[in-house]
């Protein structure tokens, strides 16, 4: 009989499962014969996709065949959805759990279907960056599930290990992760770390926070080619901008500090809003 559609996208979830236990996230077709040699249906089924091309293909390079998804994003969400298989069932393998490298895909997985506490739990004990990246992917979605990874977040940054010395790279790496986050939390969140750093300041300009944005912007001069601070205050102009025209005016009226000033008219010069005219 006929490989059904489900027995296809088996196989794809199964093919993302040995690449993350097997450190292979670009693997060949003669890496696939070898994991599915227990399993010619799920092979087959791989062959029929990588026919179809749809989903993933074969390229000839010149160290032989090569696995292709049709994006990276096509294979981020195989991986997670591996990964959930995987944490529904209580299988997950404890160094998957905790591979910092995974994290991203650990936080897909944590809320590509019901946010489930008990696997938050998990990765607050286990990978708690996967928690920054679940927060990136279900922000918008469901409140009440959000709240959930916001309040583990909070409660792992606001812990002995959170805070502690040997958990400084981390943090950064959270850090870095909401500063790509558009999401109502994540100002509140910047405001639990001691350090300031230009990935706090990046993340409180994504959602509208005037003061992060002068911070940012102190030291970038308008003049200057920058194409991350140029995407992030088109974002800031599109989505916030009544919040930062609020803030700048208030700022420029009332503040003394010379610095902070020049930050703060270095931003309203990336921003370009004709509002800030008279402020400025």
């Amino acid at each position: 009989a006929g490989a059904t559609p489900w027995d296809l996208k088996n196989a794809l979830v199964e093919l993302a499962y040995h690449m993350l236990e097997r450190r292979v996230l670009e693997p060949s077709w003669g890496d696939a014969v070898v994991w599915f040699e227990n399993s010619p249906d799920g092979l087959n089924g791989l062959r029929r996709l990588t026919n179809q091309k749809r989903v993933i293909s074969v390229s000839e390079e010149r160290l032989g065949f090569r696995l292709q998804f049709r994006h990276d994003r096509v294979r981020a969400t195989l991986l997670a959805r591996a990964l959930r298989k995987r944490m529904d069932s209580g299988a997950l393998p404890e160094h998957l759990w905790r591979e910092p490298y995974y994290a991203e895909f650990l936080g897909e997985a944590l809320v590509s279907s019901e946010v489930r506490a008990e696997l938050i739990a998990s990765a607050v004990q286990r990978n708690p960056l996967s928690l920054a990246y679940a927060l990136q992917y279900i922000a918008g979605g469901d409140d009440v599930q959000c709240q959930v990874v916001v309040e583990a977040l909070r409660g792992w940054l606001t812990s002995p290990d959170g805070v502690s010395a040997e958990s400084k790279s981390l943090r950064w790496e959270i850090q870095r992760v909401l500063s790509r986050t558009e999401s109502s939390h994540v100002l509140n969140l910047s405001k639990l770390f001691s350090e300031k750093t230009w990935a706090l300041y990046a993340a409180g300009l994504r959602n509208g926070d005037s003061r992060a944005g002068a911070a940012f912007c102190y030291s970038n001069y308008p003049s200057l080619q920058y194409a991350f601070r140029d995407d992030l205050v088109a974002h800031a102009r599109a989505h916030h901008s009544e919040a930062l025209i609020a803030g700048i005016t208030t700022a420029l009226g009332t503040e003394t500090d010379r610095e902070r000033v020049k930050g703060y008219l270095n931003f309203a010069g990336e921003l370009a809003l004709i509002e800030l005219a008279d402020p400025i």
